[in-house]
């Protein structure tokens, strides 16, 4: 692979790591594993794929039955930022639903990644903004903000 943006490698070693978690935990043998790879990517090798390959095999592995059991806290001072603000709408009524799930809905629909971990700085900005434009409007027209699904609120 040729260099990448420093934020978009981070993302990429978390998206790695998920990935040979999610193997182990599905039990996939290494033949299953790079079988799978073949037919959502066109490549056997983790190594070899971009961002957004990476995430499509999360959420095969996802739908596969793999999830994460816990969730480490935020590990940048923007993600920090955006999981406060959820909690704080969460407590003051405008977020319906304070689950991590429900956060990583929000972020996908905002940001377009699987979950706030692997925001860039860039998305994690447009939550961000997103959160705080939704907040000031006191959770009124909460379902635009929320692309008219209730994940969130």
């Amino acid at each position: 692979m040729t260099a990448l943006n420093p934020n978009l490698e981070a993302v990429r070693k978390r998206q790695l790591g998920a990935i040979h978690i999610g193997k182990k935990k599905l039990g996939l043998d290494d033949d299953s594993y790079r079988a799978m790879l073949q037919r959502l990517t066109g490549k056997r090798s983790a190594a070899a794929l971009g961002v957004e390959q990476l995430a499509a095999v999360i959420e095969e592995m996802r739908r596969l039955g793999f999830s994460t059991t816990r969730r480490r806290p935020p590990a940048n001072g923007q993600a920090r930022l955006i999981a406060v603000l959820w909690a704080e709408m969460y407590r003051e009524g405008i977020v319906k639903n304070g689950t991590a799930k429900a956060l990583d809905a929000f972020v996908k629909r905002q940001a377009g990644v699987e979950a706030l971990e692997w925001l860039t700085p860039e998305g994690a900005n447009k939550v961000i903004e997103a959160l705080k434009s939704w907040r000031a409007r006191g959770g009124k027209d909460g379902g635009c903000a929320m692309g008219g699904d209730s994940a969130g609120r």
